[in-house]
């Protein structure tokens, strides 16, 4: 009986460990240039996000927050393209950044707040760590 408990705990080990490797080899790769504009815009959003939260972002900070992330977007679209899905995860983050910054007149309606356009890029980078090989990565609230 114990040899069957050893046994039984060592296919579970290799199981778990191997369905790990299986996840981390399916990530999707990424470019060091696409690491460092995800890392900055996920640092500009743990920066700010009690400011957005809490209503406190002045205007000015909030489009000079818009601009910061979305230079970042600009550097992620001339190094990977269209591809999705990262098209897609730049796509949310753009439009969550605009939320925050308020509808220029200038730009298509968001239909976000500024809370639900922190939140939706708090997802987007949820989604780019579940898809994208990216080492070493923390999401903004594990900083």
């Amino acid at each position: 009986m114990r040899g069957l408990r050893a046994g039984c705990l060592v296919l579970i080990v290799v199981v778990v460990l191997t369905g790990a490797a299986a996840v981390a080899a399916a990530l999707l790769p990424t470019s060091p240039a696409v690491r460092a504009a995800m890392t900055g815009v996920r640092n500009l959003v743990a920066d700010n996000h009690s400011l957005i939260t809490h209503r406190r972002m002045p205007r000015d900070k909030a489009l000079r927050f818009h601009g910061d992330v979305a230079a970042r977007l600009a550097a992620i679209a001339a190094e990977a393209g269209a591809q999705p899905p990262l098209a897609e995860i730049v796509a949310g983050l753009a439009r969550g950044a605009m939320a925050i910054a308020g509808q220029p007149a200038t730009q298509p309606a968001t239909g976000l707040s500024a809370i639900e356009g922190i939140v939706l890029m708090d997802e987007m980078l949820q989604r780019y760590a579940d898809l994208f090989d990216h080492p070493g990565w923390k999401g903004p609230r594990d900083l």
